[in-house]
């Protein structure tokens, strides 16, 4: 007796796929911003006579997109197809006296760009808000792409390529910047980018095609960062030389679909319309140098359904035992048992130690990227960047072997998150995540003996469901989350 239902193949099948209606299009809509098109930074000094790293100003500015809109119920935004291009010339102005510098690097990846994104609606309601937006890019970039995959699209990202060298092999950074690397030569030096929009209302993140034809108002607006991401981390020859950064041929890629009137009839276009998606939101809190033995950090994180929380720790001074590339290095604590508290339930039940079990900490971070087997863990996360901890006193003798360094390296990133996959069934329905509204969370450490020998920042990167909801009368769009 068959205890599983007979059937056969549906290469066997004798159906045949849906046919789209005759009269469906779709087409290519090219978006600039309505307020600027170019930004440009003044005079910046070039890295001269010394091994101490700095930071480059840049300013932050608004860059404003206003989606088409209004063209019809049957008009839809394909969401699979968004992408963000733009083109950065690191200019050389001038050389100086012999002026000569290190490798600089731009740091992770071309979204490190864009600090903040805030979608608008028709009325001017804030429908989503991502800051730190580079910092949850290069979170998901190093969970979601192996080592091969970073190199064939490091033209699009902006990522540095595996070459002969062995100081390029897998490593997690944005690419080197050639006209600010060894002596300088006055002149323009330009890259081009294009990656995936994230948005949860028409970019990667969205669910469903947004009915872009109903509503009269969509905007997005991008702001860049105040410092920019590049590492200038090695010290140099000669002085004087002055250097420059602009952005310009800023554009959305989009793909529009129109069903056509016959393709409207068969769907129901009236009333409300739901949009799932996902979206993000990051926190940081502070922590002091001496910090040590029992930890416990608010992550001020709020929403229905909270997916997953993956906490970067960043220590605070620029430099190799610190952070040569800012925040977008994370090192972990020496923290023998590691887990959330939310409402007083600790999660997980069983503490992750830090220290002795390295790969099971890795194992439960892929689970929040939904990584189960070796085909879909797809980390480029390198043993040796995932075992980079913070400086600190009393490091345990028995710790795992791959906890070996508190250097930073300009020419990879720290790498060593944790996180803790909130689903109550992985990859499974609408609002699956843990509800936090009406309870605070923390993140709680025990260190033992060990403390920080520098101040530190803790930021959460938090994945949560989101749900808009279109009124095809009026054309408003609200959210729930």
């Amino acid at each position: 007796m068959s205890i599983s239902q007979v059937g056969l193949p549906k290469e066997l099948s004798k159906d045949m796929e849906y046919q789209l209606p005759a009269g469906l299009s779709s087409y290519p809509v090219r978006v600039v911003p309505s307020n600027i098109q170019s930004i440009t930074t003044g005079s910046l000094p070039a890295l001269s006579g010394t091994s101490t790293p700095v930071s480059l100003s840049f300013p932050a500015t608004p860059v404003i997109f206003d989606i088409p809109a209004n063209g019809g119920k049957s008009v839809f935004i394909d969401h699979r197809y968004s992408t963000l291009s733009f083109r950065v010339n690191y200019e050389v102005v001038s050389v100086g006296t012999a002026q000569t510098m290190g490798t600089s690097y731009l740091r992770s990846n071309a979204q490190s760009w864009v600090e903040r994104a805030t979608t608008f609606g028709q009325s001017g309601i804030v429908l989503d808000d991502i800051n730190n937006f580079g910092l949850v890019a290069d979170t998901l970039l190093q969970l979601e792409m192996d080592v091969a995959q970073r190199d064939c699209l490091s033209s699009m990202y902006g990522l540095l390529a595996e070459a002969s060298s062995t100081s390029a092999l897998n490593a997690n950074q944005g690419h080197s910047i050639a006209g600010w690397s060894g002596t300088l030569s006055a002149g323009s030096n330009y890259y081009s980018y294009c990656v995936p929009l994230m948005n949860s209302v028409f970019g990667v993140d969205a669910k469903k095609f947004f009915n872009i034809g109903a509503t009269s108002k969509l905007q997005l607006q991008l702001t860049t960062p105040s410092i920019a991401p590049i590492t200038l981390a090695t010290g140099s020859t000669g002085s004087g030389g002055v250097l420059k950064i602009t952005i310009d041929r800023i554009q959305l890629n989009l793909q529009y679909i129109d069903v056509g009137q016959d393709g409207l009839k068969m769907m129901s276009n009236g009333g409300l319309q739901y949009y799932p998606a996902t979206t993000y939101r990051v926190s940081n809190v502070s922590l002091p140098a001496g910090s040590g033995g029992q930890i416990s950090l608010l992550t001020s994180i709020k929403g229905s359904s909270i997916r997953n929380i993956i906490c970067r720790v960043n220590e605070t001074p620029l430099s190799a035992v610190g952070s040569l590339n800012e925040r977008y290095d994370a090192k972990s604590l020496l923290s023998v048992s590691t887990a959330f508290n939310i409402n007083g339930m600790r999660v997980p039940s069983f503490p992750i130690d830090q220290v002795h079990d390295l790969a099971l900490s890795f194992s439960t971070l892929q689970e929040c990227n939904a990584s189960f087997t070796p085909r879909e863990m797809k980390s480029s996360i390198t043993p040796d960047r995932f075992g980079v901890y913070v400086a600190s006193t009393n490091v345990p003798t028995d710790a795992d072997e791959l906890l070996a360094t508190t250097n930073s390296s300009a020419g990879t990133l720290a790498s060593s998150f944790f996180g803790y996959n909130f689903e109550k069934i992985s990859k499974a329905g609408l609002l699956d995540g843990i509800n936090m509204n009406g309870a605070n969370s923390y993140i709680e450490y025990n260190t033992g003996s060990s403390t920080t020998s520098n101040a530190c920042v803790v930021y959460f990167v938090a994945k949560m469901d989101i749900i808009y909801v279109l009124d095809t009368a009026t054309g408003e769009v609200s959210v729930r989350m």
